[in-house]
């Protein structure tokens, strides 16, 4: 018997799982030697994930003579003219370097959208898995960022540092989205996950359970910040 999260579009289920992982995975890798390149290593592991998937998704429906569909509603037509009209932009654009990056950034991002919808579209079940990936990955870089503050404030000879930033924060420059304001984003992710578990959840226990992690990451939140 297939796990609930394999349960649907069997010709998706690995470009599936090759999505729940990047999205489990990507906020807890730790790239030490991109010190400096902020956020671009990141992107890059999405990047590679996105064409995986893409490829997987393609492949598996040739195989199984199945059909890709995705709906040209207004929502979907607005996110194409979007990444479109950027890279229409760069036609004129005061810096076209940096005109190329941004445009090829949305791309990235449009084609997880899109691939979302492929993958995961019209199920619930897999968008809850989503959600609880996201929560999970970030209650760990929560505790970790508490778990680093302590050491700074009480033990900051344990702490080993980079003279990047030129404090604890160093430690944790190349987890969450890239760098330290980028962990703060993942946290901010799974905060609004754990606030949507705590408003869903109906049982006491789930409440009490969802509300502790929501404190456990405000707390994050706030030494991040």
């Amino acid at each position: 018997m297939k796990p609930r999260f394999l349960s649907l579009a069997s010709h998706y289920d690995a470009a599936w799982l090759l999505l729940l992982a990047t999205t489990y995975l990507l906020p807890l890798a730790m790239l030490p030697m991109a010190a400096d390149s902020f956020v671009i290593p990141k992107e890059t592991l999405v990047a590679v994930a996105l064409v995986l998937a893409l490829a997987l998704t393609i492949a598996w429906t040739l195989v199984g003579n199945g059909k890709l569909s995705l709906k040209l509603d207004p929502l979907n037509g607005a996110v194409l003219a979007f990444a479109a009209w950027n890279w229409l932009s760069v036609l004129w654009a005061a810096a076209p370097v940096l005109a190329i990056e941004n445009a090829t950034r949305l791309s990235i991002y449009t084609g997880v959208f899109f691939l979302f919808q492929l993958v995961a579209g019209g199920y619930r079940s897999r968008v809850a898995w989503i959600f609880a990936s996201i929560g999970s990955s970030s209650l760990i870089l929560a505790g970790w960022t508490l778990v680093q503050d302590f050491r700074a404030g009480f033990h900051p000879t344990t702490l080993a540092v980079r003279a990047v930033l030129g404090d604890w924060r160093d430690a944790l420059a190349q987890v969450g989205l890239g760098n330290t304001s980028h962990l703060g984003d993942a946290l901010v992710l799974g905060f609004l996950c754990w606030v949507g578990t705590l408003a869903l959840a109906g049982a006491r226990r789930r409440k009490l359970v969802a509300g502790a992690r929501r404190v456990l990451h405000a707390g994050a939140l706030i030494v991040t910040w």
